[in-house]
């Protein structure tokens, strides 16, 4: 096992000259882990500081404000509808990403008519008088006949 190449920790120890040759040290890596952890925290604050703004849950959906989605910058709101949609089906993964962002995108244009379903959810405009953040509210909920977290 510690030389079969269909592993990839083989593969690595294989490509390490290489890399340490191309100026990718231990000490680079380490770097960059360390910077990208920092990024993503960064983005995680942002996006627990839109979804507290913009979104209302209730036992049996999440009440979400499709304009200040629309309005965050691209990354914030794809996680932001990720972190909604896992909440929502219970779902321990994420969904695809082309789905997300095709959702993503009918949302930011207003074009996703009566709704749409992912990740065993229904994002669909909310009725009236759902409509906490006024005409653009969405409302999330678990899709008929899907059991949460399956």
């Amino acid at each position: 096992m510690n030389s079969d190449p269909r592993f990839a920790r083989v593969r690595l120890r294989a490509a390490w000259p290489s890399l340490v040759e191309a100026g990718l040290s231990v000490e680079r890596i380490v770097a960059a882990a360390t910077h990208l952890a920092r990024a993503r925290a960064a983005l995680d604050h942002n996006v627990v500081a839109l979804l507290r703004e913009a979104s209302h849950v209730t036992r049996e959906h999440i009440l979400l404000d499709g304009a200040a989605l629309a309005d965050a910058p691209r990354e914030i709101g794809l996680r932001a509808l990720v972190h909604v949609l896992m909440e929502v089906s219970k779902r321990e993964y994420r969904p695809r990403f082309e789905r997300l962002e095709s959702l993503f995108d009918a949302i930011c244009l207003g074009s996703f008519g009566g709704g749409r379903t992912l990740h065993g959810c229904v994002v669909k405009p909310a009725p009236k008088r759902y409509q906490c953040f006024g005409p653009d509210t969405l409302m999330i909920a678990l899709e008929r006949g899907i059991r949460s977290g399956n």
